[in-house]
């Protein structure tokens, strides 16, 4: 690892503020880790909030794996400790770095087991007000968002929908032919292998056009959130050991940087909409978005 990257782990620890602004200047890796530690995880370590602001500001990991757990679990995991350690009541602890880490889009559920594991009631409360908070503000942020980020993209044209055509989703194609993506709903995807084999069977154009007409259901369509949910997912990832295929690439690499940042947020409510799916996907789509990269995921069992 390099010098700088060490240092800025050291100074973070530190609360050395200039230290860290002077470190990162000079291409210090904000997510670089040694001895278990990423400069984030070393920041909440020894409570030094401002900069633990300051990393999140300029892009660290919110889901950083240290030996600590991700950045919130090391979070709630201190709080706790500490109260348990000093022999006060948890409430008298701080909550700030833990309410930044999930302002940032930190997954509560990371935190939400480590405060269940304790037994602690107060910190599980204050996390699960604080998800239904993140859920209601979340929701209504990104439709304005997508509205704003989507708003000038073009019908690609009946014949542009799949990649082939007419094939055996003639159907479902032929109902989402002339549609804009503002008025369609998740029916208009469903097809003889339901709604997930319908947003399957569009092409990358097709895809791209519908892209935030699908993020639109998912948001606002609670009874369609897991099978729109999860045919999104199919597009941004693949099984380890599975190549992805030409179409996933191409639209990975058409879409616009802000538009990957746009749906790596969304992907960050996704996973307090939909717990259920796997955040194994939701974790290994939010890295392809990042990357450009299709990236597979892995089920741990």
């Amino acid at each position: 690892m390099e010098p700088t990257s060490v240092l800025l782990i050291e100074a973070a620890f530190r609360g050395d503020m200039e230290a860290v602004e002077s470190l990162l200047s000079e291409g210090a890796r904000v997510d670089a880790e040694d001895k278990g530690l990423t400069p984030l995880h070393a920041a909440i370590e020894n409570g030094q909030t401002e900069v633990v602001r300051r990393l999140l500001e300029v892009g660290a990991d919110i889901e950083a794996i240290s030996l600590a757990g991700t950045p919130l679990a090391h979070a709630v995991d201190l709080v706790i400790d500490t109260a348990l350690q000093s022999g006060t009541p948890v409430e008298r602890e701080s909550t700030e770095v833990i309410d930044l880490l999930i302002a940032a889009g930190a997954n509560i559920e990371a935190g939400l087991e480590v405060a269940r594991d304790y037994g602690c009631a107060f910190i599980e409360e204050h996390l699960m007000r604080r998800k239904r908070e993140v859920k209601e503000a979340s929701i209504g942020m990104l439709l304005e968002k997508l509205n704003q980020e989507f708003s000038d993209i073009s019908y690609p044209g009946d014949d542009q929908l799949a990649d082939s055509y007419p094939n055996e989703w003639e159907a479902t194609l032929d109902n989402l032919c002339g549609k804009d993506w503002r008025d369609v709903e998740a029916k208009d995807f469903d097809s003889q292998g339901g709604v997930i084999e319908g947003i399957q069977a569009l092409g990358s154009k097709g895809f791209l056009y519908f892209l935030p007409g699908l993020v639109r259901i998912f948001l606002t369509d609670p009874v369609s959130r897991y099978s729109v949910g999860y045919g999104l997912l199919t597009w941004f990832t693949v099984p380890e050991g599975i190549k992805p295929d030409d179409s996933q690439i191409v639209v990975l690499h058409a879409l616009p940087s802000a538009r990957r940042d746009f749906m790596v947020r969304f992907f960050g409510v996704f996973r307090i909409l939909e717990p259920d799916l796997s955040p194994a996907i939701v974790d290994a789509a939010i890295v392809s978005l990042r990357a450009g990269v299709v990236t597979a995921y892995r089920f741990v069992r």
